[in-house]
């Protein structure tokens, strides 16, 4: 799933920078994803301290310029008990959670790419 995800995204910079493809502010979610993936990554004890805390830097950087720039979503305070959300119970049900949210899917990816081709035609 890392492979996956960073290839994707370094396939879209790569339409970015050299054919001038500019996202869509709506796909601010394929960033989101992308960081994550690289702070999953990045935050093992396989790299040195300075690393880490760049990593970590870098995400709470584009979290919070995320937010600032996203304004806040009043909607997104509702109480939404009517549905049942399943708690974590074990490591690998947290492990299934991260993973799954980060996940950049098929489906997601094509509709990526079908803008891509829109864009240049």
């Amino acid at each position: 799933m890392f492979y996956t995800n960073i290839m994707f995204v370094y396939s879209i910079r790569n339409k970015i920078v050299h054919e001038k493809y500019r996202m869509d502010f709506n796909d601010s979610w394929l960033c989101k994803k992308g960081i994550g993936t690289l702070f999953y990554i990045y935050q093992s004890n396989l790299n040195d301290q300075n690393t880490k805390i760049y990593n970590y830097s870098l995400m709470k950087q584009f979290v919070t310029l995320d937010s600032e720039c996203m304004g806040f979503n009043y909607d997104s305070l509702k109480d939404d008990n009517k549905s049942e959300r399943p708690i974590v119970k074990t490591a690998l049900e947290m492990e299934k959670a991260i993973f799954g949210s980060l996940e950049i899917t098929r489906e997601k990816m094509d509709k990526i790419e079908i803008k891509i081709k829109s864009y240049n035609n």
